[in-house]
């Protein structure tokens, strides 16, 4: 064995410190006030159906990092903000004021799983939330809230972790409420770790040639890929960041709240009723995040009038198929109650 391969074999197996400083980086430097403002309005599209269907909790927000640090295209980690478990339920059933109880009800209810979670993480072992499907913005914060609150009553907030996508810091919450009112990914914070990832979308792959038009060179590919591979190091940092019980100094596990599919699914009505629910695939990357870890698969649907939440049985992931055949699970649980043939509920690109 050459030296070459002794050294990369030893990078590697130190979490792949060799393999990151060899990513070609953006230059966060190169983007100028108009650059980052087109980059904060595609993101923006992205978010208007959410808003749309928000029934006036979410509103535009403009571009403003003095206002808000979250639209900072160099953060891609919020550490958790200042709060308190009677706070943060509070907003959270304001902002959602028949979700969230609902959430509540089922967390207490299912107390075989929650416990086994709890268990886990005292004992220093990481388990991960996967969620299925996604369909509203606020439906993992709420659910995150619902669960983490559950956990270790000192450091519940240093273990709840989330993915957000970076669009979610050009939202509003709670305009019509002046003394509430926030950039979403803020408000987030309080309920954890908040780590934003920057969405591949039609509108976000326009703004190269926007820019270009003006004379503005930027690679916003470059520029994703770089938030994401940031995104992910940091998610690692988090996990491995030593956490300990006040009580015996007992390390104490992570949660990552996960929305597996990436992207809200495809629903398709007749007459008024759901038809037919297409699930994206489970999102590249899901694996590196959770690999060795236990996970706590859920199914989570947010229609008010109709909730559902499933807690599958807690298991260690080390293989897409393990993944898939949970993604499997949520699909054809979700199927089963919403009464619909499970041909109905399908799993595609």
């Amino acid at each position: 064995m050459t030296l070459h391969v002794v050294l990369f074999a030893f990078y590697a197996s130190r979490g792949g410190i060799l393999l990151a400083t060899m990513r070609k980086s953006f230059d966060y430097e190169s983007l100028t006030y108009e650059s980052r403002a087109m980059i904060h309005d595609a993101l923006s599209e992205t978010t208007m159906k959410h808003i749309d269907a928000s029934n006036g909790l979410f509103s535009p927000l403009g571009f403003d990092i003095s206002k808000h640090p979250s639209q900072k295209l160099e953060t891609v980690h919020l550490e958790p903000a200042p709060t308190t478990a009677e706070e943060v339920e509070f907003l959270a059933s304001a902002a959602a004021p028949k979700l969230y109880p609902f959430i509540v009800d089922e967390v207490n209810q299912s107390s075989t799983p929650i416990s086994a979670m709890r268990d886990y993480l005292q004992a220093g072992e990481s388990v991960h939330i996967l969620v299925s499907p996604h369909t509203k913005m606020d439906d993992l914060p709420e659910l995150a809230v619902g669960i983490g609150t559950k956990m270790d009553e000192d450091h519940w907030q240093d273990q709840n972790g989330e993915i957000i996508s970076r669009g979610v810091s050009t939202i509003g919450i709670f305009a019509d409420k002046p003394e509430l009112a926030m950039a979403a990914s803020e408000i987030i914070q309080k309920a954890g770790h908040v780590f934003m990832s920057f969405p591949r979308t039609e509108s976000i792959g326009r703004v190269s040639q926007s820019l270009a038009d003006k004379g503005i060179d930027i690679d916003v590919g470059q520029l994703i890929s770089t938030n994401n591979n940031r995104m992910k190091d940091e998610i690692n940092q988090w996990k491995g960041r030593r956490l300990f019980h006040k009580i015996g100094r007992q390390a104490l596990g992570k949660s990552l709240m996960i929305a597996v599919e990436g992207a809200t699914p495809k629903i398709e009505y007749s007459y008024g009723k759901i038809d037919s629910i297409k699930l994206n695939v489970v999102a590249r990357g899901t694996l590196d995040l959770v690999k060795g870890d236990y996970v706590l698969p859920v199914v989570l649907w947010s229609d008010t009038e109709n909730p559902i939440l499933r807690f599958g049985p807690i298991q260690r992931i080390t293989t897409m198929e393990a993944l898939e055949n949970i993604h499997h699970w949520q699909a054809t649980t979700l199927a089963r109650d919403l009464g619909l043939a499970s041909s109905k509920v399908h799993i595609g690109s």
